[in-house]
């Protein structure tokens, strides 16, 4: 069985400096996708949290992608939460969802911890 993972690792291997993703904000080759969804991975395998639903709340962007390869990476799964959604929709979605962490960014964390309620809110950022 191939995993969408082993995708990623022979395209970054190939092709490194290759533009993966990329928006107005962000570039992000295949080298630095595997590289950050990596650390991603490492930090939730640190927290040990396997085969979990995990909550990815970024805007649509290259490291919103890296969060998910890295989820994938740690044998997790995400739940991609839209940042223009209302906090009670949210809210109701953690509720069911019940996920083991939030990865958001530094921009979006003091949002995120407002719902977050006793679910832990990792930032993107100080994954790398």
């Amino acid at each position: 069985m191939t995993l969408v993972t082993d995708y990623l690792d022979k395209t970054a291997a190939k092709f490194p400096d290759k533009v993966a993703f990329a928006n107005e904000k962000s570039v992000m080759t295949f080298g630095t996708l595997r590289k950050e969804a990596r650390h991603i991975a490492v930090g939730l395998i640190e927290k040990n949290i396997f085969r979990r639903p995990v909550v990815i709340y970024l805007e649509k962007s290259p490291e919103c992608v890296a969060a998910f390869m890295g989820v994938a990476y740690s044998g997790n799964f995400y739940t991609p939460l839209d940042t223009d959604m209302p906090k009670a929709r949210i809210e109701k979605i953690l509720a069911t969802l019940q996920p083991e962490i939030i990865i958001t960014d530094e921009e979006h964390y003091d949002l995120a911890k407002a719902f977050a309620g006793t679910i832990p809110v990792a930032v993107y950022e100080k994954f790398q």
